[in-house]
């Protein structure tokens, strides 16, 4: 069963994603993984919030993020 859930996770292959994808990107991101996300979508698009990968879900930095999530869920309505 290990032997086949390794092969299949090395086998397989993600298509580019149709629908829109958002990446929220702190100023302490790493360049080299954000510049892979245009490989999976031709609609990517980048939001800048403040903080780092977890301060952004803390106050005061998670009510920015709240601010970018709830306009984009607002304008995919």
């Amino acid at each position: 069963m290990l032997r086949l859930h390794l092969d299949a996770g090395v086998k397989y292959r993600a298509r580019p994603l149709r629908a829109p994808l958002h990446v929220l990107r702190t100023s302490d991101g790493d360049d080299t993984v954000d510049g892979q996300w245009e490989r999976y979508t031709p609609t990517l698009k980048r939001h800048p919030v403040p903080g780092d990968t977890l301060s952004m879900l803390r106050p005061p930095h998670v009510e920015a993020v709240g601010r970018v999530l709830g306009r984009l869920l607002h304008e995919a309505v």
